[in-house]
């Protein structure tokens, strides 16, 4: 049901904002203002959409480091089976009592790995929601990026737009302080150009109020989205504690195959005190060799497991760290390249 809910959701782009040509003449005080409240929202949107970013990359190099151990795990699970039965049927002919013994020791591994196999499908189910939130968060900050990059160009065609009108009412007021002298008979006209301010102040207060609304509609999705990221951290933590479970039961298993080698030794020992012939002491020597080959295969088969596990930790750990620092720089960058443009 989970997986379902997941792949039905639908994600709509907000309707794009168009602006259209502003009349030529407008109140200059009324330009300044409004100015100074598009550099604040430039601002403010960029900020939030650079923290949301890291903190989505920094979850994705988490998630990265987990799905490698589960990896390793599922690697030494398909290994344990098959060393199961080849010491099965190398050792059907051998001495009752250690045919006992082992037959206990392989059924405690076996049930061992039947726990381990169903916490790795567990595990499995959980990778794969957590994939599918992976991807749809994916489209979610694509769909911000993009609205962010459609802003962002709005915010220079307005700039632009604003510079050229000042710059165009500069250079008409230098034109009619040179024809003063020239239009003291003849008095213009007024009122077409107070109409035309009114049209302006009009056009610029319904604008302001759709780009309020527009600020209003993110602020609640940016709420909803810092909600999802931190049950997806709880749900990163859980992992986290699975995984240190499965670490927690590899350590015992091999501190008793460092007592099962004991008990081997010794009962070498005692052998080796109560044999009669040299025939008896050289069958007990090659018994307790093969044993001994079985016990080393097991050792280099826990550390060939163990090892790719530690460096996939220590190497998920460093680009966790590196992406962190490069996510710091790229944001200082981004902030010092908007600054200017926006002032």
């Amino acid at each position: 049901m989970r997986a379902a809910s997941y792949t039905q959701k639908s994600l709509q782009v907000s309707s794009r904002i168009r602006v259209q040509s502003p009349s030529p003449s407008r109140c200059r005080g009324g330009r300044l203002g409004y100015r100074s409240t598009a550099i604040k929202l430039g601002t403010e949107i960029n900020e939030h959409h650079a923290n949301e970013k890291e903190e989505m990359q920094a979850l994705i190099v988490r998630f990265a480091g987990y799905i490698v151990e589960v990896q390793a795990l599922e690697q030494r699970n398909t290994a344990l089976p098959a060393e199961l039965t080849a010491l099965h049927s190398r050792y059907k002919g051998s001495p009752t009592g250690i045919g006992e013994e082992y037959e206990l020791k392989f059924k405690e591994v076996w049930e061992l790995i039947e726990v381990l196999t169903n916490e790795k499908g567990a595990a499995d189910i959980e990778r794969g929601y957590l994939e599918e939130e992976v991807e749809v968060w994916r489209l979610k900050v694509e769909e911000e990026l993009a609205l962010k990059e459609e802003a962002e160009m709005i915010l220079r065609e307005l700039l632009k737009k604003l510079h050229d009108e000042e710059v165009a009412e500069l250079r008409k007021q230098i034109e009619y302080s040179k024809m003063t002298a020239e239009l003291d008979g003849d008095r213009p006209d007024l009122a077409p150009y107070l109409c035309n301010m009114r049209e302006a102040e009009k056009w610029y207060k319904s604008k302001f109020d759709t780009l309020k609304e527009h600020a209003g509609k993110h602020e609640e999705h940016m709420k909803t989205m810092k909600d999802e990221i931190t049950t997806f951290h709880n749900k990163v933590t859980e992992l986290q504690s699975q995984i240190d479970a499965l670490r927690d039961m590899d350590v015992k298993l091999l501190e008793e195959e460092d007592g099962f080698f004991l008990a081997v030794t010794g009962h070498r020992c005692w052998l080796c005190t109560n044999a009669n012939t040299p025939i008896e002491q050289t069958l007990i020597n090659l018994q307790y060799t093969s044993v001994f080959r079985i016990v080393l295969k097991i050792e280099v088969r826990g550390a060939s497991v163990l090892i790719p596990l530690s460096g996939a930790l220590v190497k998920g750990n460093s680009l966790y760290s590196v992406n962190s620092q490069s996510q710091c720089q790229c944001g200082d960058s981004n902030t010092t390249s908007y600054g200017p443009m926006l002032l």
